[in-house]
């Protein structure tokens, strides 16, 4: 979500353990637990959330640096 008072983006109020993406008003989470599909698409509407689904090779690039700025 933009905030045009100062065209910057709002950071989005994420859940625990999870990091603000504001230029997507998204949250993301890394799971480091070895987990199937299944099991890792439940673990994540347990929190209501979803698995992420990476279009391009830029979005890719851009959620794993958000990681490593995180973790």
């Amino acid at each position: 979500v933009m905030n045009t008072a100062n065209n910057s983006f709002l950071v989005p109020d994420c859940p625990e353990n999870y990091f603000p993406v504001p230029e997507h008003d998204s949250c993301y989470r890394l799971n480091l637990t070895p987990l199937n599909w299944t099991e890792a698409r439940s673990q994540c509407q347990k929190d209501g959330a979803d698995l992420v689904q990476v279009d391009n090779y830029e979005e890719d690039s851009y959620i794993l640096s958000g990681f490593r700025k995180h973790h």
